[in-house]
Formats: C-alpha cells, structure tokens, sequence
C-alpha cells in the first residue's frame, strides 16, 4: 500500500502544483523580507530590473513583485500536464529555495550592529 503522500506526488499535476505554491511562498517571503530590510536597514537591492522598480517607491515592488509571481505561476500551472510545465515548476522552486538559502545567509550578517551598507548612488532608502 502506498502512502497517500506517495499517491499525491505520482500524479504530474500534484507534483507541479506542489513545486509551484511552494516557491509562490517563498516569492511572498522574499517581497516581505526585501521590503522589511529596506525600509529598516536601507539594504541594497543587486537585482537590476527589482532596483530601477524600486525606484517608482515600495508600492510598486510590492505590486511588480505580486505580478510577477503571479503570472508565473499561472503560466507554469496552465502547463502542468506537460513535461516542460513541470521541468518550469521544479527549476522555479530550485530558483527560489537558493535566494531563501542567500537571506538565511544575509540576515545574521544584517544583525551585526554597524554593519555597513555599500550603495552606488543611485540607492534611495524609503
């Protein structure tokens, strides 16, 4: 008899929906934690296309970021029973795990009183 988890993961459309929500959460969890260290700490943002959108203020970051996650993932979910839709799923989970993998490493660093911010000049801080 097979685990229900089992059964649940068999099926291609269960296995992207799986990979796809997850790194949707991880998405929100990425806009939450950008959003918090920038209006806090005044972190820099190396992403250039997030950077220049940044620049219209957090409104819209949060809106491009809520968009994009979005679209994403409903162009990956609309492609589930193929095999490219779910190739598409795993490498945006994979994508989104290593940059929750980079805040785990960024935020004690960001703890340390006096830690400096090196910024070219054209960061603002909200």
């Amino acid at each position: 008899m097979r685990s229900t988890t089992l059964t649940f993961l068999a099926d291609r459309t269960n296995r992207v929906r799986f990979a796809v929500s997850t790194a949707a959460v991880f998405g929100l969890l990425d806009l939450f934690l950008t959003y918090r260290e920038i209006a806090t700490r005044g972190m820099c943002e190396a992403n250039p296309i997030a950077r220049a959108v940044m620049d219209a203020g957090p409104v819209s970051l949060v809106a491009f970021k809520l968009a994009s996650i979005g679209v994403c993932s409903a162009l990956l979910l609309v492609a589930a029973r193929r095999l490219a839709g779910e190739v598409g799923a795993w490498t945006a989970l994979v994508i989104m795990a290593s940059v929750m993998v980079v805040w785990a490493q960024y935020l004690p660093l960001a703890e340390v009183d006096g830690m400096e911010l090196v910024c070219d000049a054209s960061f603002r801080r909200w």
